[in-house]
């Protein structure tokens, strides 16, 4: 069965406005399958989602049935580059994307890891942001409370990432400079503890 958009889409109300059309009137509202992301065989999949600059960011499996970054911005449906994809013909894998501080950050894979991606508004590219430990897996993860909220610590965006291997330590996202900066005094996560 061919899966599309509309079928793993759970999202406020504005981007439902963006992804169909309605039929308003005294009767009920009909949804209509707004745009197939993946014609053919292949499942689309969609999820991890984020509104940039009044467009839609999301992953969903391409014609090839790689999971790739796309971007919808009510009319089109691009999908996007990514300038340091593994080789071979493996996924971006997008892990997650969100917004903070005027910019848009995906974490994915690359040619050295899954590491943390700043989306490039210019060349409309994801770029390598940071690479945390060279060839190893930095896979930075946004910190969040007991709520889900994300941590903002001093106004900056607190993250976990492998620093080397399996030694996870708190990281910062800056708000002032756009680094990513290993918080001083903290020692390896456990997260056992």
């Amino acid at each position: 069965m061919k899966t599309h958009l509309f079928k793993n889409l759970l999202m406020p109300s504005l981007v439902l406005t963006l992804l169909f059309s309605a039929q308003s009137s005294a009767t009920p509202t009909i949804f209509e399958l707004y745009r197939d992301i993946t014609p053919g065989a292949v499942q689309a999949r969609p999820s991890n989602f984020a509104i940039f600059n009044g467009e839609l960011f999301f992953e969903a499996a391409n014609a090839a049935d790689n999971d790739e970054p796309f971007r919808f911005d009510g009319t089109t449906l691009t999908q996007i580059t990514n300038a340091d994809a593994p080789g071979g013909g493996a996924d971006s894998n997008l892990t997650s994307q969100f917004v903070f501080n005027g910019n848009l950050y995906a974490v994915m894979e690359s040619n050295v890891g899954r590491e943390l991606f700043q989306y490039n508004t210019g060349n409309g590219q994801y770029e390598l942001h940071t690479n945390l430990n060279g060839a190893g897996d930095g896979y930075p993860i946004i910190a969040g409370d007991i709520n889900g909220d994300v941590i903002i610590y001093n106004g900056h965006l607190l993250m976990h990432a492998n620093q080397s291997g399996s030694d996870r330590r708190f990281y910062l996202l800056r708000s002032d400079n756009n680094q990513l900066q290993l918080l001083a005094g903290t020692t390896r996560i456990d997260p056992s503890n």
